[in-house]
């Protein structure tokens, strides 16, 4: 076995480790998470990857290269995860979740941003290869949104209003009002909430 195979090995199981543990906590809370826990929690897990740094600079022949790239690689997804935590909260905002639904629903967004993350990575890799151009509507999209978000008026939430939430009641049927579940089942028929 080759100790580029084996640090793969035990960097996949950390991390599956960690998410794990993240999960469970995030999933068994429950009161909303203060100030205090969530900055202990972020110094777990940002020690845990500069131990693992640490670890690569002395294990390889090449180290101080390889712990260069990883602690760029990860400063970069810490700096991405800042973005995903705006776009968590602006869903939160106009959907209406209540505070108690927030730390269940971010654990299935936490899911659902690592699958899709890595699918659009790869897509948008691809496309900035064959089209360089794609780069700039990338760009243009990101300075929209951001604009949306800083300039977005504050006005009451009427989820059944929403225009997502709109397109998905011709396809499923939907509850919008005040529903702590995914689905629910009323006289026989399943239901999607604005959770889901």
């Amino acid at each position: 076995m080759t100790t580029h195979f084996l640090y793969w090995l035990i960097f996949i199981v950390v991390i599956s480790m960690m998410l794990a543990i993240d999960l469970w906590y995030t999933d068994h809370s429950k009161t909303k998470m203060g100030l205090k826990h969530a900055l202990i929690w972020s110094a777990i897990w940002i020690g845990v990857a500069l131990l693992y740094n640490i670890s690569i600079y002395f294990k390889f022949s090449d180290g101080h290269i390889k712990a260069m790239e990883f602690l760029a690689a990860y400063l970069m997804e810490k700096s991405l995860s800042v973005d995903n935590l705006f776009v968590f909260i602006m869903i939160f905002t106009v959907m209406g979740i209540e505070d108690r639904d927030q730390p269940h629903i971010l654990k299935w967004g936490i899911l659902g941003a690592i699958f899709f993350r890595i699918i659009f990575i790869l897509t948008g890799v691809a496309l900035i290869e064959k089209f360089d151009f794609v780069i700039y509507i990338f760009g243009a999209i990101l300075l929209f949104t951001a604009y949306k978000m800083a300039f977005m008026e504050e006005k009451k939430i009427e989820p059944e209003k929403n225009l997502f939430v709109k397109f998905v009641s011709k396809i499923f049927p939907v509850k919008t009002n005040n529903v702590h579940k995914f689905f629910v089942k009323e006289n026989g028929k399943l239901y999607i909430t604005n959770l889901f």
